[in-house]
């Protein structure tokens, strides 16, 4: 087992001789096949340990001595072409200083083509072209043979002290410098107690690890002013391909864990680090019980090469929550067993409401038979008119609670005697005032009808957008017939210019951020940049919330209803001539006389309220695009019309749901 001591920023260095940098010229034919040549590379820990760390603040995180059998991945990097071979190798420390602080480590010429090993790319705009990482058996590596390694190292084991660096410039001697940068935050604790196995996340669905980790820390010579300076670390977190992470958790689970007798450290290794913004949770199980939770709520930011030790938290630990229990006294004058059962037919994430009364739904995620969890309470999000007047509370719903007896679990609400044309949010919430799940509640002004005929889609399509109180004509596209704004694979809207009243104020926050956080927080919008390393709010893979295949868990449609997919209504996403009629004094498009009109509401991009109503819209389709993008039509008055039939996940657009 590794040992570490106090931890902190770790800089590593190592120099090669002058020889090992210089080229090999022997002809292919001459070179001998037992030659094989070595180099010893010099990794040098310089730093001296803190041994006064204060247990109740942030300090450094970082190996601080090598051991004899530590091993690092040392690789070469891909040139682009087709036929160039890039081969890696696992070495093992040779010698040790007298402090530890120095090892020496042979690996292959990198410069030995001939013998299949270390012979390294030659990408013109980037200087480094050895690249080295620690722990070895952390890479994710192939057994044999060689990959497309480009300037980045992909980890496999993600909850362990990651360091990566590469070569430096030659220097004036010739010699070539490593270092190596830590690439983990991490945070420490003691616990005593009777258990075998724990789980960590945040309690906001913070990414706390990956099935695959992928950073990148290389040198580059664009340009004569920075030649050879180095950049910053590069997460890969967002982009596509053989060098993106992917898996991303919001939990940790520790199983076969020794580490409950009071004494031992335990860490908790965060690739990236992380900022808990209202802090992080622990549960530790007994043969696969939850015996006992420790809840931290203040925020804490963990950052890349620092550490928080918590110390010993025993003292901190509270039972967990108790399962579902019967709750059958409703509030408000509310009644289970006359309630009208919206979910009769199916289940979803949004319901319609025609006519004043009581109404009920299962208590599942969506389009689902999922449990939402161990229920504490109900309550309204918000409400809405669908227009900018001052809306008075309970006046769309008038009462929310939960049921649960031993073979039920529902919503159950009523709307007040006289029925108000508008919209609302209901949500159930844990112990913890956490949201659990929310569903939208529909009551639009006028029947809902279903085009058959649309000469632009296969399916049968609604008259209105999602969330619509009317449909829109060619005399009256207002905030009425604008609907809601959903931001791709999420199933909560966003009410955009209505006035709302809501007891969780609507905000734009910086992304990427979790599935977890977007079900936990349904009036947040999450902004990330516009481009295709990073369009997509979301740090998981959500390639599937939305989905080709059919109605998912996720979609924000009615029952017997969906988002459209890209191949069913191929002339409302794609480009054909000039068919579109656009009318930008009415603000309104269409395909032909007989489809339904489409508003033209705007979307929302860096702010809860509408970019360009009037002049712009964005249709979303349940197609996936890219890993940023999904696909969509966007209109733009400023193009003439329209513009393009993908865009970055992070805009929430407009959903025409067709029938199912």
């Amino acid at each position: 087992m590794k040992k570490f001591s106090k931890f902190f920023v770790l800089s590593l260095c190592a120099v090669f001789a002058f020889n090992a940098c210089q080229k090999e010229n022997t002809p292919k034919t001459e070179q001998p096949t037992n030659s094989k040549k070595y180099i010893t590379i010099s990794c040098t820990i310089d730093s001296t340990p803190d041994s006064k760390v204060s247990l109740t603040k942030e300090g450094s995180v970082g190996k601080t001595e090598w051991e004899v059998g530590d091993k690092i991945f040392v690789h070469g990097k891909y040139a682009g072409t087709k036929d160039e071979k890039v081969y890696s190798c696992v070495a093992t420390v040779k010698s040790l200083s007298a402090d530890k602080k120095t090892a020496s480590f042979d690996i292959p010429d990198i410069d030995d083509r001939y013998n299949n090993t270390l012979f390294p790319g030659d990408r013109t705009n980037y200087a480094a072209d050895l690249f080295v990482a620690y722990p070895a058996d952390a890479v994710d590596a192939p057994a044999s043979g060689y990959v497309k390694w480009y300037g980045y190292t992909p980890f496999k084991n993600t909850n362990t002290l990651l360091m990566a660096g590469c070569n430096d410039l030659e220097d004036a001697t010739g010699g070539c410098k490593i270092k190596f940068y830590n690439l983990s935050g991490a945070i420490s604790f003691k616990v005593s107690g009777d258990f075998d196995a724990y789980a960590f996340s945040g309690n906001n669905g913070e990414t706390v690890g990956y099935s695959k980790y992928v950073a990148r820390i290389d040198k580059y010579t664009l340009a004569s002013s920075d030649k050879g300076a180095y950049r910053t670390v590069f997460d890969y977190t967002g982009s596509e391909g053989p060098g993106a992470s992917s898996g991303a958790k919001t939990s940790i689970t520790i199983e076969s864990w020794t580490g409950a007798d009071g004494t031992t450290n335990n860490f908790i290794y965060l690739p990236n680090g992380a900022n808990f913004t209202t802090g992080f949770t622990f549960t530790f199980y007994k043969d696969g019980v939850a015996q006992k939770i420790a809840k931290v709520t203040n925020g804490a930011n963990v950052a890349r090469g620092k550490y928080l030790d918590l110390g010993d938290i025993t003292s901190h630990l509270k039972n967990p929550p108790a399962a579902p229990v019967n709750h059958t006294d409703l509030s408000d004058g509310l009644v289970f067993g006359t309630a009208t059962d919206l979910s009769a037919t199916a289940t979803a994430n949004c319901y319609i409401v025609s006519a004043a009364g009581q109404y009920k739904f299962k208590m599942v995620k969506g389009n689902s038979s999922t449990s939402v969890g161990s229920v504490k309470g109900a309550s309204i999000v918000w409400e809405t008119y669908n227009n900018t007047d001052p809306v008075t509370a309970k006046s769309v719903i008038a009462a929310v609670d939960y049921y649960i007896n031993d073979d039920d679990e529902y919503v159950v609400f009523k709307t007040p005697g006289t029925l108000k044309a508008g919209n609302a949010l209901l949500a159930v919430k844990d112990a913890m005032d956490n949201i659990l799940w929310s569903w939208h509640i529909w009551i639009p002004a006028s029947t809902i009808i279903d085009i058959t005929d649309a000469t632009f889609s296969s399916t049968a399509i609604m008259d209105r957008n999602l969330g619509a109180l009317e449909k829109a004509t060619t005399t009256s596209a207002g905030l009425a017939t604008h609907g809601f704004f959903y931001e791709w694979g999420r199933k909560d809207p966003f009410p955009g210019s209505a006035t709302v009243n809501a007891a969780i104020a609507f905000e734009t926050v910086d992304g990427p951020k979790s599935i977890l956080y977007s079900e936990q927080n349904p009036t947040k919008h999450i902004k990330v940049e516009e481009k295709d390393t990073a369009g997509n709010w979301n740090t998981d893979d959500i390639s599937t919330l939305w989905d080709n295949s059919g109605k998912t868990q996720y979609d924000p449609c009615p029952p017997g209803y969906r988002v459209p997919i890209f191949n069913e209504a191929k002339k409302l996403w794609v480009k054909n001539g000039d068919d579109w009629t656009f009318d930008w004094t009415n603000v309104y498009f269409k395909y032909n006389s007989s489809d339904p009109i489409f508003p033209l509401p705007g979307y929302i991009s860096g702010s809860t309220i509408p970019s360009y109503p009037g002049e712009r819209a964005l249709i979303w389709s349940a197609s996936y695009h890219s890993a940023p993008r999904g696909y969509c039509k966007l209109i733009r008055k400023d193009k003439g019309g329209y513009y393009y039939h993908n865009y970055f996940k992070m805009e929430a657009g407009s959903v025409r749901c067709v029938v199912e």
